[in-house]
């Protein structure tokens, strides 16, 4: 009796596992979020450095200076020791960003580095969602011609009995 092959989904399986885990503790950028008009007085103290500006966020350095003084006006004199522990090297802040006209002024005037960032426009958002699904297809139709043994034709023939399937369910479902 022939064995029976192992299913493709168990190949597949291990690798989304990875990825997931690949992007989860390498890709993941953990923030300490702080309100605009804390991130305000932190750059009137100097607290904070190597700002990047947005749109919508203020993403930089949390320096010693601005954690302590974090802990001062939060009062919560723990603080410090939580951001060390959650932090491996300098702490990452981020904070909404409000409609300001003399915060350039402000970080001048301060001596900060800052550098405005540029949004991610809908051309790169509409690529992050169909390259990876042209990705996957791809490797679906592969592993359907090796498995098959055929042109990967059955692959579109079952993607087009899914559609007309659907179609039907739908059609039913609308009352006449």
């Amino acid at each position: 009796m022939a064995e029976k092959a192992p299913n493709p989904l168990w190949y597949l399986l291990p690798l989304m596992v990875a990825l997931l885990l690949f992007q989860f503790f390498y890709t993941a950028q953990r923030n300490f979020a702080v309100s605009y008009s804390e991130f305000r007085r932190l750059v009137e103290t100097k607290g904070v450095d190597d700002l990047q500006i947005s749109s919508d966020t203020v993403t930089g350095h949390l320096l010693p200076g601005g954690v302590e003084f974090l802990a001062k006006t939060r009062q919560e004199p723990d603080l410090p020791t939580k951001v060390k522990q959650q932090f491996e090297k300098e702490p990452v802040f981020t904070a909404v960003r409000m409609e300001d006209p003399d915060l350039v002024k402000l970080l001048d005037a301060q001596g900060l580095k800052y550098r405005a960032i540029q949004e991610k426009t809908w051309l790169t958002s509409l690529l992050a969602w169909v390259l990876p699904t042209l990705l996957l297809v791809g490797i679906w139709v592969y592993f359907f011609r090796k498995i098959g043994g055929g042109d990967g034709r059955r692959v579109f023939d079952c993607l087009e009995f899914a559609a007309v399937y659907a179609i039907a369910d739908v059609e039913e479902a609308i009352p006449q």
